[in-house]
């Protein structure tokens, strides 16, 4: 009696650890979709920039603690924004691309303009650690992070001199995305 009274309670509990494993699979399933969508589609589920949206103007403090200004208009550059942060290992990789673009892309068409989501002085160091050329803002403004949308790390986004978001790269800048862009800088050129 005692040994059918034990053996219908493991009988019960392996019942019940199948029922839990699938709600659990049943769960997995869920949210493997939900991922598969976002990464299908990343503008729609992260709120990236879209192309054609108007950004606005800002004024923030650089690493230096200098005032940059960009300002957009008939009379301005376009304007390349590399958003990056010290906690982010992709943004590093991205690193040596954005500044060759700085070095050897610099002219009277165009301002490259780091945008760091860290403390200045976290970003004074990182810029000094990693040789980044190109000046680096670390804006305060709760504002200034959303109209850019500086929560997606690392993103490097291409302005018209109206204001206009003309292109957005998010993550690493593999080759494809690299070519992408020396073909629009080239552009700007002829």
């Amino acid at each position: 009696m005692a040994s059918s009274i034990t053996k219908d309670i493991w009988t019960y509990i392996f019942i019940a650890i199948i029922v839990v494993m699938g709600i659990e699979i049943l769960y997995l399933f869920k949210q493997n979709r939900e991922l598969r969508a976002i990464i299908e589609n990343p503008k729609e589920h992260l709120g990236m920039l879209e192309e054609e949206q108007t950004v606005p103007p800002f004024t923030a403090v650089d690493i230096f603690n200098d005032t940059i200004t960009v300002s957009y208009g008939p009379d301005q550059p376009y304007t390349m924004l590399f958003w990056l942060s010290s906690e982010c290992s992709v943004c590093k990789d991205n690193l040596p691309f954005w500044n060759r673009l700085y070095e050897e892309r610099t002219n009277e068409h165009i301002r490259y303009l780091g945008m760091c989501a860290d403390s200045r002085q976290a970003a004074l160091e990182y810029a000094s650690e990693y040789g980044i050329l190109f000046p680096v803002v670390c804006p305060d403004d709760p504002q200034i992070l959303d109209s850019y949308k500086g929560n997606i790390l690392p993103q490097t986004i291409f302005i018209s001199p109206q204001g206009s978001i003309l292109k957005v790269w998010p993550g690493a800048l593999a080759q494809g995305k690299e070519d992408q862009i020396l073909a629009i800088l080239q552009q700007l050129q002829s």
